[in-house]
């Protein structure tokens, strides 16, 4: 069975993936930081006959890999989704508020990339899915750490691209609101 590893796989865009990678006969390791959304998308996947594991953990903590990292097996797909903002005037936001965007949506992908990639977790020929923005394409105002985060991970997956070719695929994608 091949297996696909979802970051902020619990709602929205990780939950509508983790259900068609499930549909299409993949095991689901969810990776969120809400206990609750996750439990509920975990059951709703096995009472459906899916086979799924959710794992709860902060991405936004620099040591975060510590306690998630001997809980992955090798994967086939690995999708870094999990993303947050911080709305509103960039000047008037508090500069913690954006270093957690930051860190969730691109500090967070690239470090459990590299580490995915290191540990040999990521199966020969499988595929890295980066879930960017279309900010990155069209700024809107209130979200600036947002897009900067966006614009990087999307730089980091072409790059990669670039790197990885002929071993692993490599796709960035641009979903609007």
């Amino acid at each position: 069975m091949k297996t696909v590893l979802i970051t902020g796989a619990a709602d929205g865009i990780g939950r509508a993936l983790a259900f068609e990678f499930a549909q299409k006969g993949y095991h689901v390791i969810g990776i969120d930081f809400d206990r609750e959304h996750s439990r509920q998308t975990e059951n709703d996947l096995t009472t459906q006959g899916f086979s799924a594991r959710f794992i709860q953990t902060d991405l936004s903590q620099p040591d975060f890999l510590a306690e998630l990292l001997p809980q992955l097996p090798p994967c086939d797909v690995l999708v870094n989704n999990a993303g947050i903002s911080a709305v509103g005037a960039f000047a008037a936001l508090d500069w913690p508020r954006q270093q957690h965007v930051l860190d969730v949506n691109l500090r967070a992908p690239i470090q459990l990339t590299n580490a995915i990639l290191k540990n040999t977790l990521l199966k020969p020929g499988g595929s890295l899915v980066f879930i960017s923005s279309l900010s990155h394409y069209v700024g809107y105002p209130g979200a600036a750490a947002y897009a900067a985060s966006k614009d990087g991970l999307a730089a980091y997956g072409r790059n990669l691209r670039i790197a990885l070719k002929g071993k692993n695929h490599v796709l960035v994608v641009f979903p609007g609101p």
